[in-house]
């Protein structure tokens, strides 16, 4: 019997897979003697960690003073720049008013000029028809009252 059954051939293939598994090991044994000085044991990782976050704390720390500080400037200039605009609308509006003060005055004063040009006018044409009738109506009292005018009818022009 030659065959699988035998064993014949067996051993000759297992010592030669056997080399092949030493010549394998010896392989991984090279590589893993290379890899392994070079990785951290968990001391060194916790140490790292540690460094990192230490380093992350002062990182950020120093991140909200800075912040702080600016928002601090930031706050001083708001209310400088709030007190502005309160001035300016202030300023705003005491012009506005100035202007509508200015403007119903205007008005007032030259309702009262027409009124006083036209009471003048009236004054004048009453002395004026006075002279023509050949005198100065008096009250008595110092003031003269203006004649009353003839009406006129639509017959009369």
């Amino acid at each position: 019997m030659h065959g699988p059954e035998s064993g014949f051939g067996v051993r000759e293939r297992a010592i030669g897979n056997d080399s092949e598994l030493a010549i394998q090991v010896q392989a991984l044994k090279t590589r893993l003697d290379t890899v392994l000085p070079t990785l951290a044991t968990r001391e060194q990782l916790a140490q790292e960690i540690g460094a990192l976050r230490s380093e992350m704390k002062q990182g950020f720390g120093d991140l909200r003073s800075e912040m702080k500080q600016e928002i601090g400037g930031l706050r001083a200039e708001m209310g400088s720049l709030r007190a502005e605009i309160h001035q300016t609308v202030g300023s705003a509006i005491k012009w506005g008013l100035g202007i509508g003060c200015s403007a119903i005055l205007a008005a007032a004063a030259l309702v009262t000029l027409s009124q006083h040009a036209q009471s003048s006018a009236n004054r004048r044409e009453a002395k004026a028809i006075e002279q023509r009738r050949g005198g100065e109506a008096n009250t008595g009292h110092g003031l003269s009252v203006p004649p009353r005018l003839p009406a006129v009818t639509q017959g009369q022009e």
